[in-house]
């Protein structure tokens, strides 16, 4: 017996399966390409966007010290990003190694041309890459050599094919992706032109948030967090196109309601907002920060302010054209104003609690321990929710406390940011969304 009986089955039974497993593998095959371009396609947006300054999380001082600022971090960050697109290139470009066989191709044509058109992609980001080195070498990257390098590079990037394809590309499957219930309700509007507006707007925040998605995995897989700067700035970039787009063209609009007219008027001021509250406050300086908690901490509240700010935009609009809908069914992670400002006020109220025990008991040694870890927290949590010009006091008075060299001084401090937070908590309870949820005082 030398069982080739038993090789004879086997090699019959593995013919029977081999197409349908090659007609599989071929679905896997196209299914992984596909996802690597959407993904090469996002990064090289991001790319784009990071080599414009304009695009960057700038506080008044950094503006003014631009001319002395050293952009070695600002370079490192490129890198990694040019060594993430290359890394996505090199996984599609077709293998022509390996063999040839009948089984049924389901890659499309126009996946197919695209991977014909990364040659050139792969041979400018890799010079890029290569100048990144050279430039990093040196003891300083001037404010010269950093704009030379990127406009040389945005150059050589807009006149490639392949780049803009995959740009495209990338917004097409997002828009695939993101929100049917959305795109269906812009299909019912009338007049048409209100449709189009409206299409458009729910289709830039559909983008921003699925460019925000990538954050989200950064953030859960704990990964280097600082390579997701580019993509903060591609969301700065389209954040500012949304605001245009809305004062420009849909709020002039002769065909709309007074009712949309006032909610994307207020869309327009909350976007503005979000973008002052991130690129003016939580991630200027990221890219020189060298604390992992501290990088992981700015990272999670900008990438949680924007979220939650398109979030709560796209439920607000969707809903003055059809009250009924549920933000739920969009959003799994969805929080309604009511609920952050249910939250917000009762984190305001204890902390006011805290900081009138911390002035009874100033004389006492140690008697800010407590109270400003409270803050930390407060910082890290729901200060989010505080309107942006309220974080510049909020932060003077946490900054007093933490300076004060003497009880009276500390006293003084604390009676002062009591009546801060009392007024704060008056304004957050003045809410329209609280008026049918009175504050339970005794409950505090």
């Amino acid at each position: 017996m030398d069982g080739s009986g038993d090789r004879t089955t086997s090699e019959n039974q593995s013919a029977e399966v081999t197409p349908g497993h090659a007609v599989e593998a071929a679905a896997t095959a196209q299914t992984a390409q596909t996802a690597g371009l959407r993904e090469l396609g996002l990064w090289l947006l991001a790319l784009h966007s990071f080599l414009n300054l304009r695009n960057h999380p700038l506080g008044e001082s950094e503006r003014a010290e631009l001319l002395q600022r050293d952009f070695a971090p600002e370079t490192r960050i490129a890198q990694q990003t040019l060594r993430r697109c290359l890394r996505l290139l090199l996984t599609l470009r077709p293998n022509e190694s390996a063999p040839v066989n009948d089984a049924p191709s389901l890659a499309s044509e126009d996946i197919t041309i695209q991977s014909e058109r990364l040659a050139p992609l792969i041979e400018v980001l890799g010079d890029a890459h290569g100048l990144c080195e050279a430039l990093l070498a040196a003891p300083r990257i001037s404010f010269h050599a950093w704009g030379s390098f990127s406009r040389l590079l945005a150059r050589e990037l807009a006149q490639l094919d392949a780049h803009t394809s995959l740009m495209l590309k990338a917004r097409a499957q997002s828009l695939l992706d993101q929100q049917p219930e959305l795109f269906t309700l812009t299909e019912r509007l009338t007049p048409d032109a209100l449709g189009a507006d409206m299409h458009a707007i729910f289709a830039r925040l559909a983008l921003m948030l699925d460019e925000l998605r990538f954050v989200s995995e950064t953030l859960r897989r704990d990964a280097p967090l600082k390579q997701t700067l580019p993509i903060f700035t591609l969301v700065h970039e389209e954040a500012r196109t949304l605001i245009d787009l809305i004062e420009r063209r849909a709020l002039p609009a002769d065909e709309l309601s007074a009712t949309a007219r006032t909610e994307l008027d207020g869309v327009s001021y909350a976007v503005g907002m979000e973008l002052c509250k991130v690129f003016a406050h939580e991630l200027v300086g990221l890219a020189a920060l060298r604390d992992p908690n501290i990088i992981y901490a700015r990272i999670e509240n900008a990438h949680g302010l924007l979220r939650d700010c398109f979030q709560q935009i796209t439920v607000a609009l969707a809903q003055v054209f059809d009250p009924a809908f549920d933000g739920t069914r969009l959003f799994q992670t969805f929080r309604t104003r009511l609920e952050q400002s249910l939250v917000l006020r009762r984190d305001l109220w204890s902390l006011l609690e805290h900081v009138r025990r911390a002035e009874q008991e100033a004389d006492e040694p140690r008697p800010l321990t407590p109270l400003l870890a409270r803050l930390e927290a407060f910082q890290g949590s729901s200060m989010a929710h505080l309107m942006f010009k309220d974080w510049e006091a909020f932060e003077r008075f946490v900054h007093e406390l933490k300076e004060g060299k003497n009880p009276t001084e500390l006293k003084n401090t604390l009676h002062r940011f009591g009546t801060f937070l009392e007024a704060l908590f008056s304004q957050i309870n003045m809410r329209a969304v609280l008026a049918d949820h009175p504050f339970d005082y005794t409950a505090e």
